[in-house]
């Protein structure tokens, strides 16, 4: 059975896994995955009150040698509305490997953040998904989760060349 808990410094080597596996099943596939750049992101969301990294740990098996059971991570950001004074967690990445999906994985750590944004008196958690993730399974997901369609990920590439 899936644990959560807060990402912790010592995780980031397992995350940056969980981030290449992510990255390949994206639409964002045809970018070159950065893992220093993820790693020094990691580290600094991980030591920010404003961002909120949690991983799910499969199997609820906890171990200091070694983080490699980690088998999913919601990280999620809180920021000021322009024109209010009232904050919104939006969340980047919500990732569970693919034997895992269908456990209580993403809802426990859906459950965490909403824990961490009571906290923190968060008015809204957003989650755009822009992925490319399948948009009728992603939506019945987000659906069981509390989180309610509100208009669209708009796109566009842009032509460097």
């Amino acid at each position: 059975m899936s644990q959560v808990r807060f990402a912790r410094p010592e995780d980031i080597p397992a995350l940056v896994d969980l981030g290449r596996q992510m990255h390949v099943q994206s639409r964002y596939t045809w970018m070159q995955f950065n893992a220093k750049r993820l790693w020094t992101c990691l580290e600094a969301a991980i030591a920010n009150k404003q961002h909120c990294v949690i991983v799910a740990t499969d199997d609820g098996v906890e171990s200091d040698a070694s983080t490699a059971n980690l088998s999913g991570v919601l990280w999620a950001c809180a920021f000021g509305l322009p024109f209010s004074s009232e904050f919104v967690a939006q969340i980047d990445y919500l990732y569970v490997i693919p034997k895992r999906r269908g456990t209580p994985a993403a809802m426990k750590m859906m459950a965490g953040l909403r824990r961490w944004a009571n906290n923190r008196q968060i008015a809204e958690i957003l989650l755009p998904n822009a992925f490319g993730a399948d948009e009728v399974y992603s939506t019945k997901l987000l659906g069981k989760m509390g989180l309610k369609a509100v208009g669209g990920v708009h796109s566009m590439w842009v032509d460097r060349h």
